[in-house]
């Protein structure tokens, strides 16, 4: 949001004015409710203003205050005949909370000034920042918000090529774990949509989630609260819906596309067509796969502070907006009434629905795009060995390794990332889906850092990440401090903690995490199974032996005879201290990926050169 200021003293109008950003920073575990609804920021500046009727001076030295206090990294001009040499003490009551201001041209140089969280003054803009700069739609939650606004609607309206919800036929999907036995969630499904001679299109499919109306209430919530930095121990579902709306508006091609987010009416039943394997009342009441398991305080109770604006139920008039006749991801046409303006109203409906003690659900719909990299390397192996050939493996893991360095550079991190949630079609065009544990991938609210230098990366103080053979080992750590000092709510706990290094130890880099996610999924592509059941030295001897050795697959005996290149490769994803500053471009332009000696020209020490 940008907002301009026209400063006016005694009639003189400071006319060449240009916006500036201003990050207020906090430790973001601490409750936002007074900061966030309270007296707008710029509302306590012209208030406090005009009740004292400041001198020039006055107002010049009150707006250094600000720029001061709210820790403003860049050397800035200011009038030169201005001065200021009191102090205003409240402006360090100032709501933390992102604003811009403008600042003016053509003045003398501030100092800079050295804030409780600076130690030194750091520039305007450090290397983060240019390339978060430098590409175009990276994600914010009120982005991801914009995006998802505008997929909001019904079940009773929502069609697709001419083929109502209510019609469609859901089936169980079945997934295997790591023991090779097979399990069907209650949640997910997968969607027939039958064949429609008006429209002269085969049967489609799409890939359907249920989630309790409740469940999604009270994580938007927290959601709102922070400001899209909420974590969670299970599934964050909202997050999952906004960062699906966002990419199919913005960067197609990463994920499969996400076609709507629907409620089901009060008085919707479902009518059989679910294979028989739901009740009817969509009563799935928080046991998704063991996940969420507690943790979210629960007293959510529903009265949202000023967003409800009364006009949320009802907004089903049964006059449909017609029929996209365009050809989005196929031949799926698709059309539905959408007279829901914003996620405010489409939450008041469901707040209504939860007042009458009945257990819906919310629905989300995705494209159904080809099969998970897991299923395909099961039917490509023989008695437990891949017969997948070399070349076939390096296309797959440089498809992965520029998929991944994508989505890191639009600002997301996965923490989910395995054989399952990659998506790959016959001619090796791969998505990633299922973005419930995914987070933002910049900040500019501290963690721990005293000097963070402005825009940082995002840092997670929940290690439950993923499934447990990817989970990298300072996930592991975390978690094994959590468990002896008996903790089950880190944000709550980390409020008492204000020593820099004792916090610390409770954080881990999300794009690190993805990278390490990352070297797992390319042994698996390899070899086809895991090395080691969990990171850490502890419990698992042959995690031990890598870690030993930093990750060098050179000195290990199972490894000693890979190619050179996937063993740099996998050490640069899975070594600590390699990881945490890799540029995942670097390894994409690997020569690995793009040439390597014929396997009998290692046999000969000559140069081919010379049978020309």
């Amino acid at each position: 949001m940008q907002i301009f200021i026209l400063f006016i003293i005694k009639s003189n109008i400071f006319s060449e004015l240009y916006t500036y950003n201003i990050t207020l920073r906090h430790l973001n575990e601490y409750s936002l409710e007074d900061e966030k609804y309270g007296e707008n920021f710029f509302s306590r500046i012209v208030n406090k203003i005009h009740k004292g009727k400041k001198s020039k001076d006055a107002i010049t030295k009150y707006i250094k205050e600000i720029i001061y206090k709210n820790k403003l990294c860049k050397k800035i001009n200011f009038c030169k005949d201005f001065s200021s040499d009191e102090k205003d003490d409240e402006i360090t009551n100032v709501r933390k909370e992102e604003k811009n201001i403008k600042e003016i041209k053509n003045c003398s140089f501030l100092p800079n000034y050295i804030s409780d969280n600076f130690e030194k003054g750091i520039s305007y803009k450090n290397k983060l920042e240019e390339e978060y700069m430098s590409v175009e739609n990276v994600f914010n939650w009120e982005l991801g918000k914009e995006s998802l606004k505008k997929r909001l609607g019904c079940t009773n309206n929502f069609q697709i090529n001419g083929v109502y919800y209510e019609n469609w036929i859901l089936k169980n999907i079945n997934f295997r774990n790591s023991s090779n036995s097979h399990y069907s969630p209650k949640n997910v499904y997968k969607g027939i949509i039958p064949m429609n001679n008006n429209y002269n299109v085969d049967e489609v499919y799409v890939f359907i989630k249920k989630i309790p109306i409740n469940k999604w209430l009270n994580q938007y919530e927290k959601m709102e609260l922070y400001n899209g930095e909420y974590i969670l121990k299970g599934e964050n579902y909202v997050m999952e819906a906004v960062v699906s709306a966002f990419l199919s508006e913005y960067h197609p091609g990463i994920s499969p596309h996400f076609y709507t987010l629907l409620y089901e009416p009060l008085d919707y039943n479902e009518n059989g067509n679910e294979n028989g394997n739901e009740n009817g009342n969509g009563d799935e009441n928080g046991n998704e796969n063991g996940n969420e398991n507690g943790n979210e305080n629960g007293n959510e109770n529903g009265n949202e502070n000023g967003n409800e604006n009364g006009n949320g139920n009802g907004v089903e008039n049964g006059n449909e907006n017609g029929v996209e006749n365009g050809n989005e991801n196929g031949n799926a046409i698709r059309s539905y009434e959408n007279n829901i303006p914003n996620l405010n109203v489409f939450n008041d409906i469901l707040k209504e629905q939860n007042k009458h003690k009945s257990i819906g659900n919310i629905v989300m719909v995705f494209e159904f795009f080809g099969e998970d990299l897991d299923c395909f390397m099961n039917r490509m192996c023989i008695k437990g060995y891949s017969t997948l050939g070399r070349k076939a493996k390096k296309k797959i893991m440089l498809s992965c390794l520029k998929l991944i360095n994508r989505l890191h550079k639009i600002g997301l991190c996965h923490l989910d990332i395995s054989l399952e949630n990659i998506l790959m079609q016959d001619n090796y065009e791969m998505r990633i889906c299922d973005f419930a544990k995914c987070t933002p991938r910049y900040t500019y609210n501290l963690r721990h850092i005293r000097n963070p230098n402005g825009l940082c990366l995002f840092e997670s103080c929940i290690p439950t990440i993923g499934k447990i053979e990817y989970i990298p080992p300072e996930c592991c750590e975390i978690e094994k401090i959590y468990k002896e000092l008996k903790i089950t709510k880190p944000f709550s706990y980390l409020k008492t903690i204000i020593d820099q290094d004792e916090r610390k130890k409770n954080y881990f880099d999300v794009t690190s995490a993805d990278n390490y996610m990352l070297g797992i999924l390319f042994i698996l592509i390899w070899v086809y199974h895991f090395f080691w059941n969990k990171a850490d030295a502890s419990v698992d001897k042959e995690y031990a032996e890598f870690a030993r050795v930093n990750m060098d697959f050179h000195k290990v005996e199972k490894t000693y005879h890979w190619p050179d290149g996937i063993k740099f490769i996998i050490q640069q994803l899975l070594h600590f201290e390699s990881r945490k500053n890799l540029d995942l471009n670097d390894l994409i332009n690997h020569p690995w990926f793009t040439r390597e000696k014929c396997w009998f020209l290692k046999l000969f020490s000559f140069d081919l050169r010379y049978f020309k």
